[in-house]
């Protein structure tokens, strides 16, 4: 009896796996019964249809900087939010720019769009 169904239908035994008479071992393993041949890397190709977003354009250009680029991917992300009254959609941008700029990760993306680090949580 196996252990979580390992000696059940589908395991392969080990006397399986060792090869004999001048196979190897690619070639028992293979399921085609050829020898394991990789295939052909392909080359990555760009992905169609996805384009830079305005603000990062507008960083590439030289018309914002890392500031106004933060300010324009808030404004993006709170966009959909306009029905909230004015002192709490800027409650939460402010609490979605501090996360921003909080977060390791996030801050590491904004770094790699802009090409400029973003500036500490606290300013």
């Amino acid at each position: 009896m196996g252990i979580d169904r390992i000696d059940r239908r589908g395991s392969v035994p080990p006397e399986a796996l060792a090869p004999t008479d001048g196979e190897s071992r690619t070639t028992r393993l293979s399921r085609s019964g050829g020898p394991f041949e990789p295939r052909p890397a392909v080359p990555l190709q760009p992905v169609a249809g996805v384009h830079a977003s305005a603000a990062l354009e507008a960083v590439r250009a030289g018309r914002l900087d890392v500031e106004g680029y933060i300010d324009a991917k808030v404004e993006e992300a709170t966009a959909h939010l306009s029905h909230l009254a004015p002192s709490h959609l800027a409650a939460v941008r402010g609490v979605v720019r501090g996360q921003l700029l909080a977060d390791p990760h996030l801050a590491e993306l904004v770094e790699r769009a802009t090409g400029s680090p973003a500036p500490a949580a606290d300013e």
